[in-house]
């Protein structure tokens, strides 16, 4: 399967792109792209791809994918059956670690945030016990549009105790991660 390149439209203004889809059936080609990714699944299911690891997805569920990552999130057969009209719908945040966000998140306070975002060099799906929270603080990035707000990763945020974890252990890894 060819891997598409993809470019994330972004805007000079924002250091995080913030994506809301609603479509039939989540986008259908293996691609990649230079931005570190986050998805909440909101509606739908299929089965993933993320590098060479396979998985089922559906609602509630988050995934971190690390830069250049090959990823598709292959809707089931009925999304497609337009009789159906079936839906999917998630929230995604892609970021360039890069870029000048790049150099924030080297920051002292960020530490544990720059830690669990350079482990997703794979791919990690988020436990379900996390989810909740970092759904809240997708929202809050999602309602701010102007960028990442450090107060959305507060101290009890479940990416600051990623910090604490052996090599992930509070994460499921879906693809080879490097340490």
């Amino acid at each position: 399967m060819k891997v598409v390149q993809f470019t994330i439209p972004v805007s000079g203004q924002q250091s995080v792109i913030v994506q809301e889809d609603i479509l039939p059936h989540f986008y259908p080609h293996l691609h990649r792209h230079k931005e570190t990714q986050i998805t909440w699944i909101q509606e739908g299911e299929g089965t993933l791809l993320a590098g060479d690891y396979m998985q089922r997805f559906e609602p509630g569920n988050v995934f971190v994918f690390g830069a250049n990552l090959p990823h598709l999130f292959k809707s089931d057969p009925i999304y497609f059956d337009k009789r159906r009209r079936k839906k999917v719908k998630s929230v995604t945040l892609f970021f360039d670690t890069e870029s000048a966000l790049g150099m924030l998140l080297r920051l002292p306070e960020l530490k544990s945030v720059n830690k669990f975002i350079h482990s997703a060099a794979g791919a990690l799906q988020v436990p379900e016990r996390y989810c909740q929270e970092v759904e809240s603080a997708m929202m809050q990035v999602k309602q701010k549009k102007r960028g990442i707000a450090a107060g959305c990763f507060s101290p009890a945020s479940p990416i600051n105790e990623f910090d604490q974890t052996v090599e992930g252990a509070h994460f499921n890894t879906c693809a080879p991660a490097y340490y």
